[in-house]
């Protein structure tokens, strides 16, 4: 996640740099790829509400996950406040505030933050 942060931040900047470009391809394809589910519960419930979205409306994928993540996580934060916080401190380094709770928050108002970009 950091790193296709970062190189989203580059594409923002300069959509011709091929370097970030790359560094965002091969991050997509190893979150695809299943190596990185390996031994791990997950869950694409955002992406499955995308598909739906999708069906209707004339967006991509990608545009329609900007959106429905930061919804989807502020709903469901309270019930996995640990995680998210440890989500907010790893991917976005932000400190922990008083609360787990208060932490998660912040975590996916920056991923909300950088979708609106």
């Amino acid at each position: 996640m950091r790193s296709v942060i970062a190189n989203i931040r580059r594409l923002i900047r300069t959509p011709d740099d091929y370097n970030a470009r790359s560094e965002l391809m091969w991050a997509s394809s190893m979150a695809e790829n299943g190596m990185l589910k390996i031994g791990m519960q997950t869950d694409f419930q955002a992406h499955q509400i995308e598909h739906q979205l999708g069906a209707y409306n004339d967006c991509n994928h990608g545009q329609g996950l900007a959106v429905i993540h930061p919804v989807l996580y502020r709903h469901i934060c309270g019930s996995g406040a640990e995680r998210f916080a440890r989500f907010a401190r790893n991917v976005w380094g932000i400190a922990d505030r008083e609360t787990a709770a208060e932490t998660a928050i912040a975590g996916v108002e920056a991923l909300a933050e950088l979708s609106a970009k």
